[in-house]
């Protein structure tokens, strides 16, 4: 019997023993932390199995040894050859002695030793989570071979956990619920695993959190064992090998129906009789693991059902093959196949809208303030522009600037037109595009001024990449639509941006100053035109009023000419009487006759007031 228990000791401490390896090598292979966290569990369940294999090993040993002093014959004193028999049982490294020492100092150390392996596995778990994350890949093989475990060691746990029922192979019970708690993680890991596969990405670090959760409890649970352990009170007598080491959080777990018989003790308790030997409960405890395995089961015909959004389409494969080639294509709505893991299905939101960045890297928290001389994001590209300005005069050619550089980023939104090429025709179609238009920005960067691509040029810079990364799409058989191409910003590398600044600060100025110039151009033209106007209206007018004038003349001289033809001695009479009264009027003339001391005589020619302006009328 013992033989046995020491063959199932040593078959679960290899199954243990290959398991961590493989969760080890599976959470490398895969990227993923939760398959990878598994690896402690499997090393401590390998050092319960060598503990439990060890005292089978002894046990089985001081019964053979028991045995053969029962069975061996007794001679008497006189007739040994060598003397008087010896003290079996003073000897010192019999198996029983040897048992007795185990039992006494390496099984009571075994619960702090557990306790300090899985504290030691939850420290180094939190560890792992909190860390950068690696890419995960191989997703679909890691839920394969975690439910491949899974299956294995659900059912050497409920062949041990069977066996454990017998007192005389109890200590097999610890052993059998560490193995049968690997099966609940690892379904719960190959469905994290699954998650990740389809995107959820933070799956796989909250698994890593949970299962450093997990050793945590089942370290401070080993801690309270072993300080029930050491003030139980020993009953005298006790027959039953003690087993500190054994965890009641596994055993729950590996076996539910321990749970019914523990809540129908409590029943009977409260109640005061046998409720759990009532026809009810028995049926009920009875029932309860074909429900669970019924509801299992339903479970697991649940992933027959695909349902799809409405911008969704998916691809069914067939053990992880498109089936037909190229897959078979479906649409939203709901579907059928058949369940995991004989066919799978690969979703793609095919209608909505998918973006890329080009040039640039995002920050995990944006910038809310940007300035040329501050990084913009965590990563930016330099690119190259042709230099087209004109040197000033005077300079050679050698100081005139080959090339600029600038900073761009840009955003290429795009939509699966094709499902299928989208996702067999390469393994990233995300970066491949991202590649393409990278390229196509670096060929028309290069090809255009700085201040056509800062300026008016923008919009047919954005409208040629967009052709052109449709075009080199469709030769490359990417399966995509480029709806828009959009530039988040350009401006000058940081290092430079500072100069920059001087230099389009120069050049501001420079426009200023023109448009001031334009500006007052634009003012005085119309004044000067206006004033040229009017002075050649002016000389218009002076041409028009001289030659009217010297018509006016000339005809006046014509008709004083015909005066005087008809009679000279009057005409000039006449003409030197007027020129007199024109030059005499307003004078005064004094006409003195006689002497100076004679009298003199005034004449007043000056025209006098009529006597009737100061006739005034009472009347008025």
């Amino acid at each position: 019997m013992e033989r046995l228990t020491e063959r199932l000791a040593a078959g679960a401490a290899a199954l243990f023993a290959a398991a961590a390896v493989l969760t080890a090598a599976l959470g490398g292979w895969t990227g993923l932390r939760t398959a990878g966290a598994l690896a402690p569990l499997h090393l401590v369940g390998l050092a319960v199995a060598l503990l439990t294999w060890a005292r089978a090993s002894l046990r089985r040993r001081a019964e053979e040894e028991r045995r053969d002093q029962t069975l061996a014959p007794r001679e008497a004193e006189a007739g040994r050859l060598f003397g008087p028999a010896s003290d079996v049982e003073g000897e010192p490294f019999t198996a029983a002695r040897s048992l007795a020492q185990f039992e006494r100092w390496a099984v009571p150390a075994a619960a702090p030793a557990l306790a300090a392996a899985f504290g030691l596995a939850a420290w180094q778990r939190f560890r792992v989570a909190a860390g950068i994350p690696p890419t995960p890949a191989h997703g679909l093989s890691a839920v394969a071979l975690l439910a491949v475990q899974a299956f294995v060691f659900f059912l050497m746990a409920r062949y041990l956990l069977a066996l454990a029922r017998d007192g005389a192979r109890r200590i097999l019970r610890p052993v059998g619920s560490l193995l049968g708690l690997v099966p609940v993680l690892s379904l719960a890991a190959a469905a994290l695993a699954l998650a990740v596969h389809y995107g959820v990405d933070a799956a796989d670090q909250a698994g890593a959190y949970a299962l450093a959760a997990v050793y945590a409890l089942l370290a401070t649970e080993a801690v309270v064992g072993t300080l029930a352990e050491i003030y139980r009170p020993r009953r005298p007598g006790e027959r039953e090998a003690a087993i500190p080491y054994e965890s009641r959080i596994a055993r729950f777990v590996a076996e539910p129906a321990r749970l019914a018989q523990g809540a129908g003790r409590a029943l009977d308790y409260q109640f005061g009789f046998d409720v759990s030997r009532t026809w009810f409960y028995r049926v009920l405890e009875r029932a309860i693991l074909p429900l669970l395995f019924l509801q299992l089961t339903l479970l697991y015909l649940l992933s027959s059902i695909v349902v799809l959004g409405p911008e969704e389409a998916a691809v069914i494969e067939r053990f992880g093959r498109p089936d037909p080639p190229g897959g078979r294509l479906r649409e939203a709505g709901l579907h059928l196949k058949w369940p995991w893991p004989f066919e799978t299905v690969r979703r793609l939101p095919a209608r909505r809208l998918r973006s890329v960045h080009v040039g640039f890297v995002e920050h995990e928290e944006p910038e809310r303030t940007i300035l040329w001389t501050r990084p913009h994001f965590a990563r930016e590209d330099l690119f190259l522009t042709a230099s087209r300005e004109d040197l000033p005069s005077g300079l050679p050619e050698e100081a005139a600037v080959p090339v600029n550089l600038l900073t761009y980023a840009v955003r290429v939104e795009y939509r699966v037109r094709d499902v299928r090429r989208y996702l067999y025709g390469y393994a990233d179609p995300a970066r491949e595009l991202r590649l393409l238009a990278t390229r196509v920005l670096t060929h028309e960067s290069a090809g255009r001024g700085l201040f056509d691509i800062l300026g008016e040029g923008y919009r047919d810079l954005t409208d040629r990449m967009r052709e052109r990364i449709q075009a080199d799409a469709d030769a490359r058989d990417l399966g995509i639509e480029i709806a828009a191409v959009t530039f988040r910003g350009v401006h000058p590398p940081v290092a430079v941006a500072e100069a920059f600044e001087e230099v389009i600060g120069a050049t501001e100025e420079r426009e200023a100053r023109i448009l001031e110039a334009r500006a007052y151009r634009n003012r005085r033209l119309p004044v000067a035109e206006a004033e040229a106007r009017a002075r050649v209206y002016a000389a218009e007018a002076y041409r028009a009023r001289r030659a009217a004038v010297s018509a006016a003349e000339r005809e006046q001289f014509l008709r004083r000419r015909e005066g005087y033809a008809a009679s000279p001695e009057a005409f000039r009479n006449r003409h030197q009487l007027a020129a007199l009264a024109t030059a005499l009027d307003g004078a005064r003339l004094y006409v003195v006759l006689a002497e100076p001391d004679s009298e003199v005589v005034q004449l007043n020619f000056e025209e006098r007031m009529p006597a009737t302006l100061f006739d005034v009328s009472p009347e008025d």
